[in-house]
């Protein structure tokens, strides 16, 4: 019904913002990630939204980029999961995170949701992992000519890469690939666990 609401944020709260758009204050309850420390009071924005209907009410649920809009929509997609359980994740897991544990089938670190148990968590990770790929992450990076020969780079990149969407950065990654001995031979999913390995001990 929304595709986006723009206005000016009038209230913040715990778990939500009030956005003014020609004088109707629309409630959207947000990941928390998404507007603490970013929005404040007075703010003009623009806010993804998703009405959900129930019985007991309608609540409006947004998202300040639309990779956390299709993120949201694919777990509420899953039989279970629903908007609050999807918003949870969402506050405790950045967008950037969450795929990349789906990825490597690292379903502790959603479990760390409140409400999001093992199974839950196992769940997730089972139907969407064909949704992501690790290349999503990838891409060459400025500095690898330190740790192998340019023509050598392409597993060590997209390990870098990984690890900057994970948000460490690019010289604290580019450290761990080269203590890790990543080479062009390896997968790339064992090479980003080896390199996790080293920023463990770093």
């Amino acid at each position: 019904m929304f595709a986006f609401i723009q206005g000016t944020v009038v209230e913040v709260d715990i778990d939500s913002i009030v956005l003014e758009n020609n004088g109707i204050g629309y409630r959207i309850y947000m990941p928390v990630p998404s507007f603490e420390g970013f929005l404040s009071i007075g703010e003009n924005t623009k806010v993804y939204t998703v009405l959900s209907v129930r019985e007991d009410g309608m609540s409006l649920y947004g998202f300040r980029t639309k990779d956390e809009l299709y993120i949201y929509k694919l777990l509420i997609g899953i039989s279970g999961i629903g908007p609050k359980a999807a918003i949870s994740i969402l506050s405790s897991v950045p967008s950037g995170e969450f795929k990349m544990a789906v990825v490597m089938g690292d379903d502790k670190k959603l479990s760390k949701a409140p409400g999001i148990g093992k199974k839950s968590a196992q769940r997730i990770v089972l139907e969407l992992k064909d949704k992501f790929d690790i290349n999503d992450f990838a891409g060459l990076s400025d500095g690898m000519e330190e740790i192998v020969p340019a023509e050598e780079t392409k597993v060590p990149s997209e390990t870098v890469e990984a690890l900057c969407a994970l948000g460490y950065g690019r010289q604290e990654a580019l450290a761990a690939v080269r203590q890790a001995k990543i080479t062009e031979g390896m997968d790339v999913e064992d090479a980003l666990r080896k390199a996790l390995s080293e920023l463990s001990i770093l």
